[in-house]
């Protein structure tokens, strides 16, 4: 029985692989974020894995492309889809994870996290009229000594939380305002060591559960 069906592809440039993907609604469309990876050779390429952070350092730069699925045509049984680049963002370190908060695009690469918001405009193409150009842009950064790996977005009754784990040691969370981007302030737990990954829940109230090398707390 096959479970899945693949409706569309999109490559990447040899030596650039795909180390983050997530689906995020910006300006009340949906998109794909895709963060990479581009390595300096097929060799360091082939031995970069996503559960060793340690084996991107390596990697020359990154990149964050923004995707949108469209439908081109087909039948219901036979739909044929695209995946059409809205923007892309070169980044100086490998794009390790990407999530949505309130209307930006919050990126982690290596010791600095970007909040971005997209920006679009409209660009005539042949054949198709409605097309749209986009540009990302950072509307606030964090930059610090360690390494941010993992992103999560806490929903607290006072408003959402960029939380954000590193690979060598501490938590750290930011307020993001949700108007425009800005960060107001940043709290920091450094009783956490080597995150290896972050996930909201909710029990009692809003939370995020984070797994380390040492213990799941």
């Amino acid at each position: 029985m096959k479970l899945t069906t693949e409706l569309a592809e999109f490559k990447l440039p040899t030596r650039e692989a795909v180390t983050a993907v997530t689906s995020t609604l910006l300006n009340d469309k949906r998109y794909i974020a895709v963060g990479t990876a581009v390595f300096t050779s097929d060799d360091v390429a082939q031995e970069a894995r996503l559960d060793e952070p340690a084996s991107f350092i390596q990697a020359e730069k990154g990149r964050l492309i923004l995707l949108e699925p469209l439908l081109l045509d087909g039948t219901d049984d036979d739909p044929r889809w695209v995946l059409e680049v809205v923007a892309e963002l070169d980044t100086p370190a490998p794009v390790r994870d990407c999530v949505t908060i309130h209307n930006f695009l919050a990126i982690a690469s290596t010791a600095k996290v970007s909040i971005l918001s997209l920006e679009l405009h409209a660009e005539q193409q042949e054949g198709n009229p409605d097309a749209t150009v986009g540009k990302l842009v950072e509307t606030a950064k964090c930059t610090f000594a360690f390494e941010a790996d993992f992103l999560a977005v806490s929903h607290a009754p006072d408003g959402d939380r960029l939380v954000i784990g590193d690979a060598m040691r501490s938590i750290l969370v930011l307020d993001v305002d949700e108007r425009d981007g800005y960060i107001k302030w940043d709290q920091r737990d450094m009783s956490s060591h080597s995150v290896r990954a972050l996930c909201q829940v909710r029990d009692d109230g809003p939370g995020v559960i984070i797994s380390d090398v040492r213990s799941k707390q």
